[in-house]
């Protein structure tokens, strides 16, 4: 078989926007979670030294609604489960050492801006509603290097 030892490959001042993104129930044509723009600017990786990295993520004026059901479950949870059930691990696979180095993420900056969140607790009678808006914040040197210092406001 195939193990990709051999392959290098890297990527340098990548780009990506996203723009109209909209997450719906099965069904149902409210959308749960609506991202008019997210953009990714200069990407940076390289699979030999296992890095990535970004100069900037940026958004802004998202909407998410999400509830806790009486059964405890979370709406948004059910947007992003399998298809199929997955197989459970072990305790001793979640406690087994990686087996290569683990990948360096570097983000340059993150901006959020007027975002707004709708939330709702169904466990109890009445609902209890909550809303959060505008809702922003930046960080700037984002990593997952030991020692590494983010700012955030």
């Amino acid at each position: 078989g195939w193990d990709g030892s051999a392959l290098r490959a890297s990527l340098t001042g990548g780009t990506m926007t996203v723009a109209g993104l909209r997450l719906t129930e099965k069904d149902d044509p409210l959308p749960l979670v609506t991202v008019p723009l997210f953009e990714v600017t200069g990407i940076e990786g390289d699979l030999g030294t296992r890095r990535v990295g970004f100069a900037s993520l940026r958004s802004r004026d998202a909407h998410v609604i999400g509830w806790i059901d009486e059964q405890r479950r979370v709406n948004v949870q059910e947007l992003f489960a399998s298809a199929q059930n997955a197989a459970p691990v072990s305790m001793a696979e979640a406690e087994a050492p990686p087996r290569t180095p683990s990948w360096s993420v570097t983000i340059g900056s993150v901006s959020i801006e007027n975002y707004s969140l709708a939330l709702e607790d169904r466990q109890t009678l009445p609902p209890v509603r909550v809303k959060f808006e505008p809702v922003s914040f930046t960080a700037r040197n984002l990593s997952n290097e030991p020692g590494a210092k983010a700012a955030v406001a």
